[in-house]
């Protein structure tokens, strides 16, 4: 067995070493790499009309890298950022486009947890990016009163600050509106799409004097569309740091962000007297940023056939979950409902979101124990008690997943059929455990569960995870081996050396 467990574990670990040290830096997969091109696809129609369309062209930065093609139109610059203009006489159809090469890189900050929010006031006109404007109303009594409460006087530091605000305007719930919406607006609907959290959150940074200012840009997918993305930069210290209150992302870009300009501008502007229809053609080219020396390359297999990530994903990530969770039942002693079902709940709250799925999968174990004591007390037999359990939590979901798009906390693109069947796999497995034992160890039980499911939560969701998976998927036979290893621990868990430590120590 050892043998085994041993060759599971070494060969991987050296194929892995070997392939690495065989491709170029940039090709390592460590650091998420990606990869696009992208292509403007403009349709304009007039007769006899002159006209002019402008829009943004994307710049070098130190996590992008720009290589465009010759073009029609002419290029200049409007303060710090680049555009590009097509101008002339328009007399029936005509096609406009503009294709480059993107390279981009996951840009995480470190921020300064020492730096006080006193050391900004040296940048507090820089540009005007304190002034308030008309979209973003940092001078406003009701922005001002939340920003007093979210980072009162006691509060410091800029990370401290920056947090409280990014996880306010973050945990606001989203809408996927074309609408144009204002910082105002947005606090005071309680809701918005990326322009509206963004100017939020800009307004927050500017109303403390602190410089900040809306990005604007593109979220590269394999994918012909046309929306655009927005997140915001403040500046802390010396650095403009990232935030996404959208997507999550606090202090990091990641690699598949176009950035195409900054300050709060409109993409694009065109004559009103033409008919005018875009398109962002985008694909994407990230195997040739991985290495070379794959005995799979997943990577060319999900960029040069229908075969979508997503689900690839979930199925490499799913060894690492029932490794982990094999830890805790094994090393540390926690119990669960199985082996897959934690991890499965993980990926149910990952599609979801964690504190929604959290609260929607919490108020379904509290239904369950609701009726239990009903269902008991009238002397139902077990199968038809689960059935009537089930049943309630059809239409427990049916509600909720109404009350979740009607208010737009949920992206209403979302697919939520998986996550749904998981979590009622859940509710049977908790009913089943109260109806066999007592509610109160099935709620023992359900802790424990959530527990772990929580760890797996935070595990997998990890980018640099993922993509190491895709990249070296050999190094699932890593797994099997601990997994062999694990098979054949013999100590005590960690919960059990209150009860038998002293023993164990006087048979030694």
């Amino acid at each position: 067995m050892k043998t085994t467990a041993y060759t599971l574990i070494i060969f991987p670990l050296l194929l892995i070493s070997v392939r690495i040290l065989m491709s170029e830096p940039t090709e390592r997969g460590l650091t998420p790499i990606q990869q696009f091109e992208v292509l403007y696809d403009f349709d304009i129609e007039a007769e006899n009309t002159p006209f002019a369309i402008s829009t943004f062209a994307p710049a070098n930065t130190i996590r992008q890298t720009i290589i465009p093609e010759p073009f029609s139109g002419r290029t200049w610059f409007e303060e710090e950022n680049q555009k590009i203009t097509w101008e002339g006489m328009l007399d029936g159809k005509k096609k406009l486009s503009y294709r480059f090469q993107f390279t981009g890189k996951h840009l995480i900050v470190n921020i300064d947890p020492t730096i006080k929010l006193e050391s900004q006031r040296k940048f507090s006109n820089e540009k005007n990016w304190t002034f308030p404007t008309h979209l973003i109303q940092s001078n406003d009594d009701k922005i001002l009163e939340l920003s007093r409460q979210l980072a009162p006087d006691s509060v410091e530091t800029l990370r401290e600050i920056s947090s409280s605000f990014f996880e306010f305007v973050y945990q606001m719930p989203s809408n996927s509106t074309d609408e144009l919406t204002d910082a105002l607006t947005a606090l005071d609907r309680f809701e918005a799409s990326c322009n509206g959290k963004s100017r939020l959150l800009v307004a927050l940074f500017r109303s403390k004097g602190i410089p900040a200012r809306m990005v604007g840009g593109i979220i590269l997918d394999n994918s012909r569309k046309k929306t655009s993305h927005g997140w915001v930069e403040a500046k802390i210290g010396d650095t403009w740091v990232p935030f996404d209150p959208l997507n999550g992302h606090f202090a990091e870009v990641p690699a598949n962000y176009l950035e195409l300009h900054k300050g709060d501008n409109f993409l694009i502007r065109r004559s009103k007297d033409i008919s005018f229809d875009y398109f962002y053609e985008i694909s994407s080219d990230r195997a040739n940023h991985y290495p070379s020396y794959a005995l799979v390359n997943l990577w060319e297999v999900i960029d040069h056939t229908d075969l979508p990530q997503k689900p690839l994903t979930l199925l490499l990530l799913l060894p690492l979950g029932a490794f982990l969770v094999s830890v805790f039942k094994n090393v540390v002693g926690l119990k669960t409902f199985g082996v897959f079902l934690p991890v499965l709940i993980a990926f149910a709250f990952m599609e979801m979101g964690t504190i929604i799925g959290l609260g929607y999968f919490s108020i379904i174990i509290l239904l369950i124990g609701l009726l239990n004591y009903p269902l008991e007390k009238w002397g139902i037999l077990h199968t038809p008690k689960i059935s009537v359990m089930l049943t309630a939590v059809a239409f427990y979901s049916i509600i909720t997943l109404y009350i979740f798009f009607k208010t737009g906390w949920l992206d209403p693109t979302k697919a939520l059929v998986f996550p749904i069947i998981i979590l009622t796999m859940m509710s049977e497995r908790f009913a089943r455990k109260v109806e066999e034992d007592s509610p109160k160890e099935a709620l023992n039980v359900y802790i424990q569960t959530l527990t772990v499911t929580l760890v797996c939560v935070w595990v997998l969701s990890s980018t640099l995870i993922q993509n190491f998976l895709i990249t070296f998927p050999e190094f699932l036979f890593v797994f099997a081996g601990l997994n062999l290893f694990l098979g054949k621990w013999i100590g005590l868990r960690f919960t059990e050396y209150a009860r038998f430590g002293k023993l164990s120590g006087v048979q030694s």
